[in-house]
C-alpha cells in the first residue's frame, strides 16, 4: 500500500511540474526571451556597438515575426497573478492588445523584405517602436 501512495504522489509530482513548465505564463516568458535575445544584436548595430550585418537582422526579424504570431495566445484571461509582468488590463483591452501583435508581425516581415544597411536604423527602430507600445501600456515597470 505505502508504494502506491508514493508511486501515486511521484506521478502527481511530475504532472505538476508538467504542468507549471507549460503554464501560458511561462511559454510566453520563453518566448519573449528569445525575442529580447533576438533584439540584442541589431541593438548593438543600432548603437554602433557592432557593424550592420543584414543577414543576422534578418534572422532577428524572422524570430520576432514567429514569436509575434504565437505570443497573443500565451496571455488568455485569468493568467495576470503570479510571476509574471502583464498587466490584467489586457483582459479588458484584448482587441488592442491584439493589434499591437499585429503590428509588430506586419513591421517585423515587412523590414526583414526592406532593410538595407543604409535604411537600418529608420526600419528596426520602426519594429521595436511595436515593442515599446505594449510594454509601455500592458507590463508592470521594472522596480
Amino acid at each position: 500500500m505505502n508504494r502506491l501512495v508514493i508511486a501515486a504522489a511521484v506521478a502527481l509530482a511530475g504532472l505538476t511540474t508538467v504542468a507549471i513548465a507549460q503554464s501560458p505564463i511561462s511559454q510566453r516568458q520563453t518566448l519573449l526571451k528569445e525575442v529580447g535575445a533576438a533584439t540584442r544584436e541589431p541593438g548593438l548595430m543600432m548603437r554602433g556597438e557592432m557593424p550592420v550585418d543584414i543577414a543576422k537582422v534578418q534572422a532577428s526579424l524572422a524570430v520576432i515575426s514567429r514569436h509575434a504570431k504565437v505570443l497573443p495566445t500565451l496571455f488568455p484571461n485569468g493568467s495576470f497573478t503570479g510571476e509574471t509582468a502583464a498587466l490584467p488590463k489586457i483582459e479588458a483591452e484584448r482587441a488592442q492588445f491584439d493589434t499591437i501583435w499585429r503590428q509588430l508581425d506586419t513591421a517585423a516581415t515587412a523590414a526583414a523584405t526592406s532593410v538595407t544597411a543604409e535604411n537600418f536604423r529608420a526600419t528596426m527602430g520602426g519594429v521595436l517602436r511595436n515593442c515599446g507600445q505594449c510594454h509601455d501600456a500592458y507590463r508592470r515597470p521594472r522596480t
